[in-house]
């Protein structure tokens, strides 16, 4: 058996860290950002809409019988041992 996590992170084409909006989409900056869950867009304090990012690269995190494949993220804070 297997099991897959959640996706725990994506890219964009360029390689750029995306974050994960509350409708499960993925954008390059909500910073400053509101999100009209009535009409699924986020909107920024200028009033210009954020777009969700096309094709973003998504990383899932996974624990089979061979090991554990961590989607290409990094491990920290684990110590020697």
């Amino acid at each position: 058996g297997s099991i897959t996590f959640a996706p725990t992170g994506a890219k964009d084409a360029d390689g750029n860290t995306l974050v994960q909006g509350q409708d499960g989409k993925w954008y390059s900056d909500l910073s400053d950002a509101t999100y009209d869950a009535t009409n699924n867009i986020y909107t920024k304090a200028d009033g210009t809409t954020v777009s969700a990012v096309d094709n973003p690269v998504v990383s899932s995190v996974k624990l089979t019988n061979t090991g554990l494949d961590n989607g290409g993220n990094k491990i920290t804070n684990v110590a020697k041992g």
